[in-house]
């Protein structure tokens, strides 16, 4: 078992990763019109931040 504060930081910095690869293949998404991709990769990027919550 984790401290909380080691799993606060875990998921801060989890989330704050996603966020930029997210943003990042976002726009490159865009410059690509790859929008199914982009749906596709944010929704197991979402799965993987909510499993590392738990």
């Amino acid at each position: 078992m984790l401290s909380i504060n080691v799993r606060l930081l875990i998921c801060k910095y989890t989330s704050f990763s996603a966020n930029t690869i997210f943003f990042s293949i976002f726009f490159v998404a865009r410059s690509r019109l790859n929008i199914s991709y982009l749906v596709l990769l944010y929704e197991i990027v979402m799965k993987f931040v909510i499993y590392m919550i738990k």
